[in-house]
């Protein structure tokens, strides 16, 4: 796994890097044609502040409660941003 080869903590600041990076491309189907609809955008915008919630925390705290709470919060992120995309691929 990638703890053992670069070590728990780059992979922590690796795995908040890919959360830094993700939230921005989060607009990107906008962009390409989605329609734009306030629901939708309220939903990925919710999606995006618990991810950048969860980077924030595992960058502070790595303990293992803590991952467990990020991998928990990230699979909520996700569903709410997937929502989001469903309501503006629908209205």
């Amino acid at each position: 796994t990638l703890p053992v080869m670069i070590g728990k903590r780059n992979s922590l600041v690796l795995a908040a890097l890919l959360y830094v990076i993700f939230v921005p491309l989060t607009i990107a189907p906008f962009y390409f044609g989605l329609r734009i609809n306030l629901l939708a955008i309220a939903f990925v915008t919710l999606g995006d502040l618990l991810f950048l919630y969860i980077m924030l925390n595992i960058i502070s705290k790595s303990d293992a409660k803590a991952l467990k709470l990020a991998r928990n919060l990230s699979l909520i992120a996700l569903f709410v941003g997937l929502i989001g995309y469903l309501i503006a691929s629908v209205w």
